[in-house]
């Protein structure tokens, strides 16, 4: 329904913000110009536009599997100064199968803004490529938030090796974190 709003005069009773939203919306739900498959050299272009439209653009290639990203660009977006690009990209990383990424993705777990989806993004890779970077990760960190939000992946990817993790820090110094390892 939103698409319809691109290209067409929006009722007055409207606020400048709600149109501004709805056709901000619009475009970043269109996906009609996205059909053939990108080079590299015009990736790179669009990941170092000073355009968020263009880097929104370069997103819905890779979301399309249209373009297969190597990891620098990722990287790149993922380190990206405007908050739809990297939320984006996160979401975008689900589909990639790199054990680089997972520990980048791991990182944003001590972002507060990002935190969820990116533990999202981490139950979705499943067990044996998140482990390992969950503990280095989880031995690393003094955050308890970080650390709850570890062990609530733990119990979301629920395989033995998981359960496994969740009780060697069975007797983690923080009464907080023994709970949840319990309740997990």
């Amino acid at each position: 329904q939103l698409l319809r709003f691109k290209n067409r005069k929006i009722n007055k009773n409207f606020s400048e913000n709600v149109v501004k939203t709805i056709q901000h919306a619009a475009f970043n739900l269109d996906y009609t110009n996205i059909n053939e498959n990108l080079t590299d050299e015009r990736a790179t272009e669009l990941a170092n536009s000073t355009k968020v439209k263009d880097r929104i653009a370069l997103l819905k290639y890779i979301h399309k599997n249209l373009y297969s990203p190597k990891d620098e660009l990722l990287v790149k977006l993922l380190e990206d100064s405007e908050k739809i690009i990297v939320l984006s990209t996160l979401n975008v990383c689900s589909n990639i199968k790199s054990n680089f990424i997972v520990e980048k993705i791991a990182k944003f777990l001590e972002v507060v803004e990002y935190r969820h989806i990116a533990a999202n993004v981490l139950v979705e890779f499943g067990g044996s490529r998140v482990l390992p970077a969950l503990e280095k990760f989880f031995k690393e960190n003094v955050e308890i938030d970080v650390i709850l939000k570890i062990i609530e992946i733990y119990a979301k990817i629920g395989t033995d090796n998981a359960k496994n993790l969740l009780l060697k820090h069975i007797n983690y110094p923080n009464r907080d974190v023994q709970i949840s390892i319990i309740f997990a």
